[in-house]
Order: structure tokens, then C-alpha cells, then sequence
């Protein structure tokens, strides 16, 4: 297991492994004291909505969104895993030609419908992970409401009041990415 670092401001959370691009804000609901929720556009033109999900190893929709994008789908694997209370399950996965949040864009993005997912209301397509962000640096303020994607240029500008904190990494075959922090 790789050890990264992650700096924390306030309630910030950013990646400093990541390549950035230029710095966007955006809003974020948060549902029920709980869910963060973020707009997002799957294959540039489906615009809905994705619960943001760092402890999701990667993207999971519901069966009715995959249903929208099943004719843009290929078919990439199967995987198991296992939830946070170790419930085990087996995902079939595939490969979406892109998924954007903000000014963030990713190819080739492997989902996994989830039929659970399926039961929640209010026009949640399903979860957007930890995974999707590897590459790009941000900050949730909750204050604001606010995901921030950050550059380059803000990371630096934070640095000297930045605490940094061990993280353990876990990246399953590239598919699914989990962090760990170390607790006392």
C-alpha cells in the first residue's frame, strides 16, 4: 500500500497528487445532513445529479440511469465488493465514453449499475467516487456548499497553512480507489 498525503484546511480535503486544471466552483446540496450532491454530465449530454462519495471505491449508477447510457456501455468485467459494514457484492462493470463534473472531464469512465440505488428518490443517478478524483485536487467547503476544483496555483497559495496527514491508498487493479487514515 502506496502512502500519499492529504492536506487538510478546515474541512478541505485536496489531492496533491493530482494534475490540475483550471479552478471551477461549484454548488453542492447536501441532502439530509448526509449526501453531498453534485450536477454532473454523463456522455455530454445527459445532465443529472451524483451523490459525491469518498468512501465509494468507484462510480456506481442506479439500474434506471444505466438504462439512459446501456447503448454507449462496453461491457468491462466483473468485480466484488464489499460495503463498509462488509456486505459482499458482485458488480458488472463497463465503460462509459465520459462523465464531467464542472470543468472536470474524464474518458472512459467504468460504472457499475447498482439496483439498490434504484429505490432512491429524488433524481439521483447514483455515486460519484473517490476514484473519479484521482487526478484532479479538490476542496469541499461546506460552509458554502461548495466543491471547489482546484489548481495548481490555489494548492501552492494553501500550502503554507496546510497540515499534511498520512493517507494509505488502496487502488484495485486500477478500477476502484479506497483511502485509509490512520486513527488513534
Amino acid at each position: 500500500v502506496k502512502m500519499r498525503y492529504l492536506i487538510i484546511i478546515c474541512v478541505s480535503f485536496v489531492f496533491l497528487h493530482a494534475q490540475a486544471i483550471s479552478k471551477d466552483t461549484l454548488s453542492m446540496e447536501i441532502a439530509m445532513n448526509r449526501f453531498l450532491i453534485v450536477e454532473a454530465a454523463v456522455n455530454d449530454s445527459i445532465k443529472t445529479y451524483f451523490i459525491l462519495d469518498t468512501g465509494a471505491g468507484l462510480e456506481i449508477v442506479s439500474n434506471q440511469f444505466f438504462n439512459k447510457v446501456k447503448d454507449t456501455a462496453i461491457p468491462a468485467g466483473i468485480m466484488t465488493g464489499f460495503t463498509s459494514i462488509a456486505g459482499r457484492f458482485n458488480l458488472k462493470l463497463y465503460r462509459i465514453p465520459s462523465l464531467q463534473i464542472g470543468n472536470y472531464r474524464k474518458e472512459n469512465v467504468i460504472i457499475a449499475p447498482y439496483s439498490d440505488l434504484d429505490a432512491r428518490q429524488g433524481g439521483i443517478a447514483g455515486l460519484v467516487s473517490l476514484k473519479f478524483f484521482e487526478n484532479q485536487p479538490f476542496t469541499m467547503d461546506f460552509a458554502a456548499k461548495n466543491l471547489i476544483l482546484e489548481t495548481s496555483e490555489s494548492l501552492r497559495a494553501m500550502s503554507p497553512n496546510a497540515e499534511i496527514i498520512p493517507l494509505k491508498e488502496k487502488n484495485e487493479i486500477g478500477i476502484a480507489l479506497s483511502v485509509f487514515l490512520p486513527l488513534v
